[in-house]
């Protein structure tokens, strides 16, 4: 099983190659959104423009929506699109606009 980096990795490169017009209608008059993630140890971040969504790993200061886990083993379950249950168990936290991450989630979705 790939790591979670890996993955997000992955679905930034299907994103650009696939679903850059839904990108462009998500983000309408916004130059763009950050996605952050802290899974375990974890941690990576998305930039989306209308232009290209980029990855990087580690931390980014100020994201737009921050998906926050202690327990590692639940990156797959957050891909999954999963995260409504985890937050309801208490497992995962959120900071910042659940919107955007609802936006990015539904890229995420569209191309998997």
């Amino acid at each position: 099983m790939a790591s979670f980096i890996d993955e997000m990795a992955s679905i930034v490169e299907k994103i650009n190659k696939n679903a850059m017009d839904k990108v462009k209608n998500w983000l309408k008059t916004y130059y763009g959104k950050i996605i952050g993630y802290n899974i375990g140890d974890s941690k990576c971040y998305v930039v989306v423009t209308p232009k290209k969504v980029k990855f990087f790993k580690g931390e980014y200061p100020a994201c737009d929506v921050l998906v926050i886990t202690e327990d590692a083993g639940l990156g797959a379950d957050i891909i999954a699109g999963k995260g409504k249950t985890l937050l309801k168990e208490k497992k995962l936290k959120i900071w910042g606009n659940l919107n955007d991450l609802a936006g990015f989630n539904a890229l995420m979705k569209a191309v998997s």
